[in-house]
């Protein structure tokens, strides 16, 4: 249970490597097929950090791995359903990562487990629809978790922030994402915060503020280096670093 909770707490802090070390020694205890489901948590850390570090057939591999019995008609599940549904993001598959943040949110509703941080479904569904095209949909997600009920915190702010910074105007863009930024800072995540900057920086540039745009894409550059994000490095390659 300790070594589980180190795992979840090091992934939440943007540790990807010190997460991954310790899921793995979960796994090994639960063997191939998992019977408790810590097991399923811990799958689910390894599952985010390989999409983080672009290490998408093995994430393969560990979505292959059979569950606890029962955890996918837990709440623990609901994590599972977003991981993969972000690997699916960033594998170009945004129609099934939305059928999976879909899924989400009609557990989560369906439960209403007011106990649970305000969940994050609507957000990830939002960046889902806004890959397909449809910024429409995308909208309205966003403007549905704004006025859901619930206690917002740092990080839960700063991903709305980052993905609503996508349909505004190119000239808001920086202000969104630098207060994005703020909370992902305050709240501690480097991999997300590293994910923010990138996109500030490409704001910048596209306003031609060549000068923050660097600098903004260096401090991206060393989060994603401490990271290990290997799909953010090379982002920031793309966009000249």
């Amino acid at each position: 249970l300790f070594t589980a909770l180190r795992a979840e707490s090091s992934l939440a802090q943007g540790r990807l490597a010190e997460a991954e070390t310790y899921a793995r020694e979960v796994l090994q205890l639960g063997g191939d097929a998992p019977s408790h489901w810590l097991c399923g948590g811990v799958l689910t850390v390894l599952i985010t950090v390989c999409t983080a570090t672009g290490r998408y057939e093995e994430a393969v591999r560990l979505l292959d791995r059979p569950g606890p019995d029962g955890f996918f008609r837990s709440v623990y599940g609901l994590d599972y359903l977003r991981a993969r549904g972000r690997f699916l993001l960033a594998v170009g598959r945004p129609h099934l990562a939305l059928s999976d943040f879909l899924a989400e949110g009609r557990y989560t509703e369906r439960w209403e487990l007011s106990l649970r941080p305000r969940p994050t479904w609507r957000i990830d569904a939002a960046e889902a629809w806004l890959a397909l095209g449809n910024t429409h949909e995308a909208e309205q997600l966003l403007v549905a978790h704004e006025a859901a009920s619930g206690t917002e915190g740092a990080l839960v702010t700063g991903l709305w922030l980052r993905v609503r910074a996508q349909l505004a105007e190119v000239g808001e863009r920086p202000g969104l994402l630098t207060r994005a930024a703020e909370q992902l800072h305050a709240f501690g995540d480097s991999w997300e915060l590293a994910r923010v900057l990138v996109d500030l920086a490409e704001a910048y540039q596209d306003l031609d503020q060549s000068a923050r745009a660097d600098l903004t894409l260096r401090k991206a550059q060393q989060l994603a280096e401490e990271c290990g994000a290997g799909p953010l490095r090379e982002r920031i390659a793309f966009l000249g670093l």
